[in-house]
């Protein structure tokens, strides 16, 4: 985790971020997302389209009080990544928007993932959207930087986000100070849903994530 590297090394990387570091990262973050929805418009045989309107660095600490505070509830997708770089990835879906999504997937109007009737369905729709969507960011981060690494299987955990944060820290052994949100809308055909990806690399990795991208250190 590069432990031995000064923390104020880190800082600096993080002092010397532009925008145009940022709006990199949206552009990836675009071509994935165009590539999930895809898929999704395969799997679902609907039209789906998926936007990134904003990505930004913020602190652990800023995430979580900016996701309606450490004390909401939310669903989430946890996966962990490691290879060139290592850390975390999470789809977060407010419980409004999750049920809004697997309504319009299920098409049952009264679909309430904290049911038991519809828990297992739910969860397994919400883990096979957050792999499709996590998969071809990282795909499209690999390709256009040309960082190699690997996805973990997706785990569905309902739970406030501080936590959800810690535990998918701690699943991967990695840590972070600070993480990019990356704000994605989902598209359908007559509504949409919103959603964030929290992408929260290690130290070391964003260190190597921004020197892929010119950031001269």
């Amino acid at each position: 985790e590069c432990r031995s590297c000064p923390i104020g090394v880190f800082f600096m990387v993080f002092d010397h971020i532009t925008q145009f570091h940022l709006d990199a990262l949206k552009e990836i973050g675009n071509i994935g997302a165009g590539h999930a929805a895809a898929a999704l418009s395969e799997i679902l045989n609907k039209k789906i389209t998926i936007s990134i309107p904003n990505v930004r660095l913020e602190t652990i600490n800023q995430i979580i009080n900016e996701i309606e505070g450490p004390e909401s509830i939310v669903y989430s997708v946890c996966q962990y990544f490691s290879g060139d770089i290592n850390g975390c990835i999470f789809i977060v879906f407010h419980k409004l928007a999750a049920n809004h999504f697997l309504r319009s997937l299920f098409n049952i109007a009264d679909f309430d993932i904290s049911n038991p009737k519809y828990q297992s369905d739910g969860k397994s729709a919400l883990s096979e959207f957050g792999n499709i969507l996590s998969g071809n960011y990282l795909a499209s981060f690999s390709d256009m930087v040309g960082l190699r690494f690997s996805l973990s299987a997706p785990i569905v955990i309902m739970d406030m986000i501080s936590t959800i944060i810690t535990e998918g820290l701690l699943m991967a052994s990695v840590e972070s100070d600070y993480g990019l949100i990356i704000d994605t809308i989902l598209h359908g055909e007559k509504s949409q849903v919103d959603s964030e990806i929290l992408f929260l690399p290690t130290h070391k990795s964003f260190h190597t994530i921004f020197s892929a991208l010119g950031l001269n250190l």
